[in-house]
């Protein structure tokens, strides 16, 4: 009778060193795309040692809400329709009986040329003309800075309509009668209104901008997927298993090392 073998190697293996090195890759992969932000953080992914109960295995999965959105993409929606406006604790109402929500957006600073900028920072960063006009309103005493857009008074600039996406018919219709045309009008440029925030050396660069449940604008593109877990899978496949190789061998030749006098043959 060979003795049971508990592979106590191989367990340790995938219990630690292999769940991290998924996870550090997965987080290599995923870091240049875009501003994944908590997606990325060590807190957002889960060990799963063993997998459902199943001996020898292992899974790994990122928790974060919008995980499957990156992952899979999205098809295009209208982004007020998507919103529980009923339960929503952030929702505001106008005196017309409307719920609204303010947004706010960071504008990172562009930094100088000699500098290191992350991935993130250059997503993120204002022009340098924009910084540089921003400052000198500031400098003025100005609590927020001005940027119209370009045009007459008065007249926003049209955004891309809606007929060149794939817009439900309502939403067309309901763009028409608010709107004037099957498209949505920004009432102000990207950075107007910004604001800076914070003392010194802490400062940050805020807009805000209002989303209320019967806008006609907020209309979220649809996006490809980036498919990290195919990628990890793929980067994963040598390295993994090297590593469980050694590990199994390991528990072979430690049950091959036991004495002859600890076994017995049938």
């Amino acid at each position: 009778m060979v003795p049971y073998i508990e592979f106590l190697n191989t367990n340790a293996a995938l219990g630690g060193p292999v769940p991290d090195m998924i996870i550090a890759v997965w987080q290599e992969v995923s870091a240049g795309h875009r501003a994944t932000g908590q997606y990325t953080s060590s807190l957002s992914f889960t060990r799963m040692f063993p997998w459902h109960g199943k001996p020898l295995s292992v899974a790994v999965a990122n928790t974060t809400p919008y995980a499957a959105a990156l992952e899979e993409g999205h098809v295009g929606f209208h982004l007020p329709t998507q919103i529980d406006w009923g339960s929503s604790r952030s929702a505001r109402t106008s005196k017309k009986g409307t719920r609204y929500l303010r947004i706010p957006f960071r504008h990172m600073t562009p930094g100088r040329e000699s500098e290191g900028i992350s991935s993130l920072r250059a997503r993120t960063a204002m022009p340098q003309e924009i910084y540089r006009s921003a400052m000198a309103q500031f400098r003025t005493g100005a609590r927020s800075a001005r940027f119209p857009l370009p045009g007459k008074v008065g007249v926003g600039q049209l955004s891309r309509p809606y007929r060149a996406m794939n817009v439900p018919q309502w939403l067309r219709q309901h763009a028409a009668a608010t709107e004037g045309h099957e498209g949505y009008t920004w009432r102000a440029g990207k950075f107007e209104g910004m604001r800076r925030m914070g003392s010194a050396g802490h400062r940050s660069f805020m807009t805000w901008r209002t989303l209320s449940e019967d806008s006609a604008g907020w209309w979220i593109p649809p996006t490809q997927g980036f498919h990290f877990a195919a990628q990890v899978v793929e980067k994963m496949k040598g390295p993994v298993s090297d590593l469980l190789g050694a590990a199994v061998a390991k528990d072979i030749a430690e049950i091959i090392s036991l004495k002859f006098s600890d076994v017995r043959f049938r």
